[in-house]
């Protein structure tokens, strides 16, 4: 699980530490794009928003997803911001905002005396600011994003494994292999049950009869949504390690971890609730055949002691009324037996 997790950090953060993001300048202009549409690691643009009263910072419509910061007809004032909304593997998104001042540190970017002094102080502040997201919230996400994906398998359709890229390394990878063999070659199986993939409803896997044409599923398939979310924030937290060589990079990793975690922990909790709903309702569908059946059995032992019972006063009158038939019968039969032609005549 770590080494996974590991290999999944290292092709998401990419050979310079960016997302697999990617900061130009010219000039007056800066742009930040992200990776070549189809790439399955890194970061990317979802939204840009902008503060700026001179200068302009906006998210074209091509592809790759681009913000271009223009500073050419102007320069931002003090306390103006540019704020990117970036999406993460694991389906979160965080916000980078840069604001403009008078240094270069902490997500803010010195105010130059030309469109073109700002654009290379924003560049330089951009780039500090975007690598400290790719190790702090990129980092999380993506062993998030690789756990999730850890206890989604199953031996039938086991984790993806990334192909090294052209150098032969994971920070420059492009795609996971497709073969599912080699796949489940490298990989352990945690689960060899029926996928929760494979269609249908898990809680018919196993089904009970517990009545005259009533049965109640109570199947329950590992890795389920609720379930493997739960165990992968779990996992994550337990496999991830945080810097040590930087205390206080150390620290956001470690906190983002935590918040990152505990909220995938309640989306799952939410999940293991509905699985939870069901198999109560085939519980409570059990308790309520088995009082059925009880009555049942009291009526039909009624209905038996009625047939079976009798007092001893009961069974006399009866013998006595039988033992009389008897007897009519008896002499009625003895009579005809001494019958001849002439009595019959």
């Amino acid at each position: 699980m770590s080494k996974l997790v590991s290999e999944r950090q290292s092709a998401d953060l990419g050979t310079d530490g960016l997302g697999r993001m990617t900061i130009t300048g010219s000039r007056a202009q800066v742009s930040l794009s992200s990776p070549a549409s189809g790439l399955p690691f890194g970061m990317s643009i979802k939204s840009v928003s902008s503060t700026f009263s001179q200068g302009s910072a906006a998210l074209g419509s091509a592809l790759p997803p681009t913000m271009t910061a223009d500073f050419s007809a102007g320069v931002p004032h003090s306390g103006e911001t540019v704020t990117i909304i970036l999406n993460l593997p694991d389906g979160t998104s965080t916000p980078l905002v840069m604001t403009a001042g008078t240094s270069n540190t902490n997500g803010t970017f010195a105010i130059g005396a030309t469109g073109a002094d700002t654009a290379a102080n924003f560049q330089t502040a951009l780039t500090t600011a975007l690598k400290q997201v790719a190790n702090v919230q990129l980092f999380n996400g993506s062993a998030v994003k690789q756990a999730t994906d850890f206890f989604s398998s199953s031996t039938v359709n086991p984790p993806q494994r990334i192909l090294p890229g052209p150098d032969g390394s994971l920070t420059s990878a492009t795609a996971f292999s497709t073969d599912a063999q080699a796949n489940g070659t490298r990989t352990v199986a945690w689960y060899s049950g029926t996928d929760a993939n494979a269609g249908g409803d898990p809680r018919q896997d196993v089904s009970s009869l517990i009545g005259e044409g009533v049965s109640v599923g109570i199947g329950v398939r590992g890795n389920e949504k609720g379930i493997a979310e739960t165990l992968a924030a779990l996992a994550a937290a337990a496999v991830s390690s945080t810097s040590t060589t930087d205390e206080t990079l150390a620290n956001a990793q470690f906190s983002d971890l935590v918040s990152r975690s505990s909220a995938q922990v309640t989306t799952g909790h939410a999940d293991l609730q509905a699985i939870t709903a069901s198999l109560t309702s085939a519980q409570r569908a059990v308790k309520s055949e088995s009082s059925n059946q009880t009555s049942y059995k009291a009526l039909l032992q009624q209905a038996f002691d009625s047939k079976t019972s009798i007092t001893p006063e009961q069974a006399a009158t009866e013998l006595t009324a039988l033992q009389t038939q008897l007897q009519v019968a008896y002499q009625v039969t003895s009579r005809l037996m001494k019958m001849s032609l002439v009595d019959y005549l």
